[in-house]
């Protein structure tokens, strides 16, 4: 269900760095952990364990993602978490509703707290920062949302036909789901939805931000490139955006499309900017010295962040990756159009121009700043943006100073190497 792209892991990693309490659960430990703890009974053990997901925070969790297949196809998430200190002790007197989750993972239980191995185990209907996920998967209360958002009449939708396509999880983080409700409706028997669940407060600021997006593509009588947001509930974090057939996507590491990339950011930024909507989630005020302090050459390396403060101020995507921009059909023609929009907000346009560049040089270590550049700023300057160089060059150091801290975020095997790698070419670049 992670949806997420793979990578070789280095389980390792925090050992060598002298936080061995921190290990992640190898496959062989999770199937222990299942046959003792998380299956309920009778229910047979999965025949595939695969670990796709890892976030290490030095000093203070390690968290992990399991892929579980059963010989019948089907498939669940299990998340492991393991804390340093006495933080798994308070979660387990905390008051628990996995029964009232039972019915949501017929074959796990909801949530498992362990603490004599420091260890918390769930599934995503049991995530105690998303607790839309849950709801959502009740096809009886997500139902009565889409009838309050008056995507459909009432009584229309036939519960026990509907359905849910996990599309991405990220532990505590999101959870991205298609929904194919079936109608009671001769001129069309089913509907499909996007339903993305973030923490509460995220979730408040990407729908107001989303809602005053639209609006400036009302006032301006054009259809708009992203999704339009059909539904929200503040109080779990859903977000329901309308369905996109997808007929040309990209994948990750993929840049041919700089040049289209380019003009669709252009056509974003150009966007008049509400007064009052709250600012992009642009990761600035993140420390990243536990992470480059579990190597001594690298904690002498690392020189922090520039502060940065914004040539100008325009929409922004926010967090702009080659898998984000898609062809679809509408009217019978193609047009570009962007997803993932849960970073949008005002904020510096050089953000995502340096989002994509940096991406680019991290793939590719080959690569000069000006090959990376070049063809995404022909495309930009084709829609009509201007971005001011050594202000680009600064953005794009930064971003290459998290991906190397990510690569030890996600225990991405020889991640010390690569993270002084992106370490010595932001210098090279500034």
């Amino acid at each position: 269900m992670t949806g997420l792209r793979n990578w070789v892991r280095d389980s390792e990693l925090p050992a060598r760095s002298g936080q061995a309490e921190l290990s992640p659960p190898a496959v062989e430990e999770v199937a222990d952990l299942l046959t003792a703890h998380v299956l309920v009974p009778d229910a047979a053990p999965p025949t595939e364990i695969t670990w796709d997901y890892a976030r290490w925070k030095p000093g203070i969790s390690i968290t992990c993602t399991y892929r579980l297949r059963w010989s019948d196809g089907h498939e669940e998430t299990l998340v492991s978490k393991r804390y340093t200190g006495d933080k798994v002790r308070h979660l387990a007197e905390r008051k628990d509703n996995s029964a009232e989750l039972q019915s949501l993972s017929p074959r796990l239980h909801p949530r498992v707290i362990l603490p004599d191995q420091s260890l918390s185990l769930w599934c995503p209907a049991a995530d105690r920062e998303l607790p839309g996920v849950a709801f959502l998967l009740n096809v009886k209360r997500f139902a009565s949302l889409v009838k309050k958002s008056g995507i459909t009449e009432p009584g229309l939708i036939r519960r026990r036909k509907s359905e849910y396509e996990p599309l991405r999880y990220k532990a505590e983080r999101r959870a991205v789901f298609r929904a194919r409700l079936k109608l009671r409706d001769t001129a069309r028997t089913r509907i499909n939805l996007a339903a993305r669940v973030l923490p509460l407060e995220e979730a408040l600021r990407i729908s107001t931000a989303r809602r005053d997006l639209e609006a400036v593509f009302d006032a301006a009588g054009e259809t708009p490139f992203v999704p339009r947001l059909l539904g929200f509930h503040e109080r779990y974090g859903i977000l329901i955006e309308e369905w996109w057939d997808v007929k040309k996507g990209y994948e990750s590491g993929d840049f041919s499309h700089a040049r289209a990339a380019g003009v669709a950011l252009a056509n974003l930024h150009a966007l008049a900017l509400p007064g009052e909507t709250g600012e992009a989630s642009s990761g600035s005020g993140q420390d990243l010295r536990p992470l480059f302090s579990i190597d001594t050459a690298l904690r002498d390396r690392y020189r922090g962040l520039h502060d940065l403060k914004p040539r100008s101020k325009t929409w922004i995507h926010g967090d702009f990756h080659p898998d984000q921009l898609v062809l679809i059909e509408r009217q019978g023609r193609h047009s570009t159009a962007l997803l993932d929009l849960d970073r949008l907000g005002p904020g510096d346009p050089t953000t995502d121009v340096a989002n994509w560049i940096a991406d680019h040089l991290f793939e590719d270590e080959e690569l000069s700043f000006e090959e990376a550049a070049s063809p995404l700023l022909e495309g930009y300057t084709e829609g009509g943006g201007t971005i001011v160089d050594d202000h680009l060059k600064r953005r794009v150091a930064d971003d290459l100073i998290r991906r190397g801290a990510a690569t030890i975020r996600r225990l991405e095997k020889g991640a010390v190497g690569r993270a002084a790698r992106c370490l010595e070419r932001a210098q090279a670049i500034i």
